[in-house]
């Protein structure tokens, strides 16, 4: 009788299966040591075969991170960067300075903005944490304690000894901020040009005169962050328009133009994802809020990661998807690569991957830059022109069977007597 106890017992702690659950990240604890929160699971079978999962928060700290002050990633080290990976050792990029993660200067991250340290969050309670699998690329985001009750679409869990608001678990168990309801912001493309997204409130610079929290005075209206007079003209100038818009009799032009090619924007224009952008060599040369990058005025969307969602670093002004740099490029996307900063950026073997990268009568084609077709001799033979794409593709229906001229008919074919015959 007491073999069988002791094998049911065997059984029993033999069918103990750990999950690698759900990592959750704090790169800095009180006691300045390197932490890791992470969600252990544990299921649990009787002998009958009936099982149950367990879950709970457990803490690893090691005191191998930071420098001293001096040192490479110390705390006197404060060299301008736009995203981490401009910084040395285990700094990181905060408001665009090169520091060690502290737990004394708090950052600007609200509920479920990117962070990469419990001081990037603005609460000093808060948590920086992963959600999801780490090979999953889940999202590191601040938490907000629960004193104050959580929102709609988050629910209260314990984490390393403290209780935080976090978004709820769908039907699979992930949980993800983008499945939340709406914040006012959680990045600054979430708000008007020229603010930020500052603890989930959108803010205006400190130079700005007026904003949404701040309106003007009766009879004047805010421009980008200026108070003028209801009928007074829209702008003196370029600076005083959205991107892509030029100023002409006192009045914004151009923004809401589509294009195809470059060539149907303004001189001095180009043709991006359908819209018209200025070009530029230099910052000085843009708008008010944009900053030149590959040669195009575009918006300013971040002045640090912490403006960015939570799978995107801020790379040179612009939010970027973030990628790992010791695995595969392919989630980079066709004619990207991962950068050793970890961001996705432009792969210098593909000569374009839009056709504002190429000649002003040019288009990209499948990372070429190519003269887009104007006839369907243009094309190879069967393929017909695209007169709205620029590019040759293999027509439906067979191609037309009546014509004006050969540019109507599939190329390879004569147009005689109004009728496409084969040439």
């Amino acid at each position: 009788m007491k073999r069988v106890y002791w094998m049911i017992f065997l059984v029993a702690m033999f069918a103990f299966g750990f999950g690698s659950g759900c990592l959750i990240t704090d790169g800095n604890s009180a006691g300045g040591d390197c932490c890791v929160n992470y969600e252990k699971c544990e299921t649990v079978c009787d002998f009958t075969g009936n099982c149950r999962q367990s879950c709970w928060f457990e803490e690893l700290c090691s005191d191998t991170c930071g420098g001293e002050a001096g040192e490479p990633g110390g705390e006197d080290s404060l060299d301008f960067c736009y995203h981490d990976g401009d910084c040395a050792g285990a700094e990181i990029c905060v408001n665009n300075l090169c520091r060690v993660p502290t737990t004394t200067e708090r950052g600007e991250a609200g509920l479920c903005q990117a962070c990469q340290t419990n001081s990037d969050c603005a609460d000093p309670d808060a948590l920086c944490v992963l959600l999801g699998d780490e090979d999953a690329g889940g999202e590191t985001v601040c938490t907000t304690p629960c004193g104050s009750g959580c929102g709609e679409g988050f629910e209260c869990k314990t984490i390393a000894g403290s209780s935080q608001c976090l978004p709820k678990a769908d039907a699979n168990g992930v949980r993800s901020c983008a499945n939340v309801p709406e914040l006012e912001c959680v990045t600054a493309r979430d708000c008007a040009a020229g603010e930020s997204c500052v603890n989930n409130e959108c803010e205006a610079p400190e130079t700005a005169e007026c904003s949404a929290s701040n309106p003007c005075a009766t009879g004047e209206t805010c421009r980008l962050g200026e108070c003028v007079e209801d009928n007074a003209p829209e702008c003196a100038d370029r600076n005083d328009c959205a991107t892509g818009q030029t100023c002409e009799s006192g009045e914004c032009v151009g923004g809401d133009e589509t294009c195809v090619f470059n060539s149907e924007c303004a001189e001095g224009a180009m043709c991006v994802n359908g819209k018209c952008f200025s070009d530029c060599s230099v910052d000085e040369e843009c708008g008010r809020y944009e900053y030149c990058r590959q040669g195009l005025c575009q918006p300013s969307e971040c002045s640090g990661t912490q403006d960015c969602a939570g799978d995107e670093v801020c790379v040179d002004a612009i939010c970027q998807p973030a990628c790992d740099p010791n695995t595969s490029s392919d989630s980079c996307g066709e004619g990207y690569i991962c950068a050793d900063g970890g961001f996705c950026d432009r792969d210098p073997n593909v000569e374009c991957r839009t056709s504002a990268e190429c000649l002003r009568a040019e288009i990209c084609i499948e990372g070429q830059c190519e003269s887009p077709c104007t006839c369907n001799t243009d094309c190879a033979g069967g393929e017909v022109c695209n007169l709205d794409s620029g590019t040759c593709e293999v027509p439906a229906d067979g191609g037309p069977e009546s014509c004006d001229s050969v540019c109507d008919c599939v190329s390879g074919e004569q147009c005689v007597a109004n009728e496409c015959v084969a040439g």
